[in-house]
Order: C-alpha cells, then structure tokens, then sequence
C-alpha cells in the first residue's frame, strides 16, 4: 500500500484568521493529525509569529521565498491593502500552485491581478464569521426596534444580559467556567434587570 506525499500549506500571513485556521486544521483535520498536511508560515514580524504559533505544528519560515518553495498551497491572510506588496516577491515561484484567499472585499479578478494567471486562485470566506456578523447585526436591530417602545433607562439593563449569554456560549461550546466574581456581577444584571421588570409593573 503506498503512502501519499506530505502537502504543505503556506499561511502567508499569521494573524487572528491565520491561526484560528491553522488552529482549525491541526485539531479538527485527520490528515494534519497523521502528518500528511504540513503547516508553515511567514509574516514580517517572526517574534510574534513564534508567540501566535506556540503550540502548534506550524513551522515558521525566515521569508516569503522559503514560504513559496516549500509550499504546495498558499493560505493568503493579510490585510487587504497588504496584499500586492506580500505578492511581490514570490509571483514567480508560485506558477502552477493555488492560492487560497481569506482577505476581505478581494476577490478572483483582484487576485489575479496581484499574482498574474499562471497562478491558480480562491476566494474564501468562512461561514462562521459571515454568519455572526448576520446574528449580530439582527440582534442589533432588535435592540434598536426595542428603544421605539420603552424608555432608554429601562432597556438599558437588559443590554448586559449579553454578558451572561456569552458566558453560556462559552461554556457551552469551549468548556469555559466562570470564576466567582464573574457569578457575582451575572447575579447583580439579574437582579437589576428583575427590579425594573417589577417597577415598569407597578
């Protein structure tokens, strides 16, 4: 039976969305856990990249370059007006690879302006953040819709409710416990939100 060659993935780039991908990948992808996808990376700044590496398998790279030839695929993940100078260097070493593109409001036609046609090129945006910011901006409506038909000091409150549902959340899905003063101040929203619940009653 033979084995597949190892592919690697270059994140240029390694800030929140790099890691929490990478972070993604080394936890959730069964060929990362049998060693049959590799990770490296590469920002200008290599001492926090190291501290946003720590613990996982992601080896730095010293230059774009290195990033390039040692990578089957590129994991583009700066800033967008960052974009075409981190391109710059390394067109020509990428001919026939793909790049995948998290970068936002920069897509295929874009893309292939900065790193030209020999390169193979992806727009990717992942589902979670699109849909917080739709979860997000529904609720703010909510809130926005509920100062039309109560006094603003009577809504107020409530808005700190958001304090104890992130704390559920949390639990929930990281395992997350919150300390003793974290209860505390969850019991003093309640309780304000309780007493002017009963003062609007009365």
């Amino acid at each position: 039976m033979s084995m597949k060659r190892a592919r690697t993935i270059g994140f240029l780039g390694f800030g929140q969305m790099g890691s929490a991908i990478a972070a993604g990948l080394a936890r959730f992808s069964p060929d990362a856990a049998e060693g049959r996808l590799r990770m490296t990376a590469w920002t200008p700044h290599p001492d926090r990249l190291r501290e946003r590496i720590g613990d996982l398998p992601v080896v730095p790279c010293t230059s774009p370059e290195e990033l390039a030839d040692s990578s089957d695929w590129l994991l583009l993940a700066v800033k967008p007006y960052q974009a075409e100078s981190a391109a710059a260097g390394i067109r020509d070493r990428l001919a026939g690879k793909a790049v995948i593109s998290v970068v936002n409001a920069m897509g295929c036609a874009d893309l292939t302006k900065i790193f030209g046609p020999e390169v193979r090129v992806q727009y990717v945006m992942p589902n979670t953040p699109m849909r917080a910011g739709a979860g997000a901006a529904l609720g703010q409506f909510g809130v926005t819709a509920a100062y039309r038909y109560a006094e603003p000091r009577s809504i107020a409150v409530y808005d700190y409710t958001n304090v104890i549902f992130t704390a559920l959340f949390g639990f929930a899905f990281f395992g997350q416990v919150p300390d003793a003063l974290s209860v505390v101040g969850f019991a003093v929203i309640l309780l304000a939100a309780f007493g002017m619940s009963r003062k609007g009653n009365s």
